[in-house]
């Protein structure tokens, strides 16, 4: 007979002498309780904490970057340091907090940080008039790592989310276009090795991936545009 409970509302295997969850000893009374609960317990509770939770991290972030900015523009007369807070704070918010509070997945993560901090580089880059240290080295560096992490944990895994293949093409789109334009509208300016390293093993990888999964690969191209 399963014992029961009381803190997480759910049924602990017979030969468990403690909540699973909570740590806590099983209360014996509960023994021979009728079943009026299902196995896992209820979430509503936890559901709207972390709404509440995200809705005190939105307005705290949108107050921050009020007051810095007006701080910044009354005391200083200038505005120089305010759209890096601001483009830093929406960053920190869409691809770290955002992702933990909507639970998503591996391949969404990745995908999505491998677009948004090329664009922060790049923003960064250019604001700054610092042109050349990003594309030299900081986003070739970045290519490089994602596609090794992403090629690695698609291998590495027991099953395949299609969606990964997403993430290790747009790897070899950003390290492309990166490559194309050190041999062309920055040639001189850019560093072709970076970038040629970044292209040639991003695209050994997205090839390698292609090949050991190919048949679920074509399977989840062919469910995504219905061919």
């Amino acid at each position: 007979m399963e014992n029961f409970c009381n803190s997480c509302n759910l049924y602990v295997e017979s030969d468990r002498s403690h909540c699973p969850l909570c740590g806590k000893c099983v209360n014996e009374d509960n023994l021979n309780k009728a079943r009026k609960f299902n196995y896992f317990p209820d979430y509503k509770w936890h559901k709207k904490r972390k709404n509440v939770a995200t809705l005190i991290v939105l307005v705290s972030l949108v107050l921050f970057d009020l007051i810095f900015c007006l701080g910044e523009f009354l005391f200083f007369n200038q505005f120089n340091i305010g759209p890096y807070v601001l483009v830093g704070t929406a960053y920190i918010y869409v691809a770290c907090i955002l992702p933990s509070l909507q639970m998503w997945s591996f391949s969404a993560i990745s995908f999505s940080q491998v677009v948004l901090t090329t664009l922060l580089f790049v923003f960064i880059e250019f604001y700054s008039n610092t042109f050349g240290w990003a594309i030299n080295f900081v986003i070739p560096s970045f290519i490089l790592a994602s596609s090794i992490a992403i090629y690695i944990v698609n291998l590495s895994r027991g099953y395949y989310a299609r969606s990964n293949f997403y993430s290790s093409l747009c790897c070899v789109i950003i390290s492309s276009v990166l490559f194309a334009l050190s041999l062309t509208i920055f040639k001189g300016v850019v560093r072709i090795w970076p970038t040629l390293v970044s292209f040639v093993v991003s695209v050994v990888l997205f090839i390698t991936l292609f090949v050991f999964k190919r048949k679920k690969i074509i399977k989840g191209l062919k469910k995504d545009f219905n061919w």
